[in-house]
């Protein structure tokens, strides 16, 4: 049997030395748990493309990391101090702040992969999982989820290009 230390999970939750990963599981352990939690944190966000090969998937969080995993399943874990990087993590945040703003978490199970063609903007949330989805051509021209996809589309370029130079 697991136990149940509230205390300790949001201890987690407000330990700005801790990364963004260990709070969302904190913040979702206490929501299984039937505890509130504070609504709207933007913890990280997460970029899916459909290929024709699979999917492509960036995680960008707020502590500066990120992930990235392509469809041939090669995996990039960011986790370097790099002012660039930090500033256009700001800037996605920012853009993804406004769309949490103005949509709901999801309280449905969740979906398969998006499929080829189309884009899945996956916002990680102190209180759930939030997201759009559609065709890559509809999102890219989308007011608030266009900015999103780009800034998204030029850190992925970054973190190919930097760590490939290793």
């Amino acid at each position: 049997a697991s136990t149940f230390d509230q205390e300790g999970l949001t201890r987690i939750i407000n330990d700005h030395s801790v990364e963004s990963r260990p709070k969302l599981l904190a913040y979702r352990r206490l929501q299984s748990n039937k505890i509130p939690v504070e609504s709207g944190i933007l913890l990280g966000v997460v970029v899916e493309v459909g290929l024709e090969n699979g999917l492509d998937t960036l995680a960008v969080f707020k502590d500066y990391t990120a992930r990235y995993i392509n469809s041939s399943e090669k995996m990039t874990i960011w986790e370097i101090e790099d002012t660039w990087f930090n500033q256009k993590t700001d800037e996605l945040f920012k853009y993804s702040e406004v769309i949490v703003g103005n949509i709901g978490p999801w309280d449905k199970d969740r979906l398969s992969p998006p499929q080829k063609g189309n884009v899945r903007l996956t916002f990680l949330v102190s209180d759930g999982i939030y997201f759009g989805e559609g065709s890559i051509e509809v999102i890219s021209n989308d007011k608030m989820g266009g900015a999103v996809f780009y800034l998204a589309a030029e850190i992925l370029r970054y973190l190919v290009e930097k760590t490939l130079e290793k």
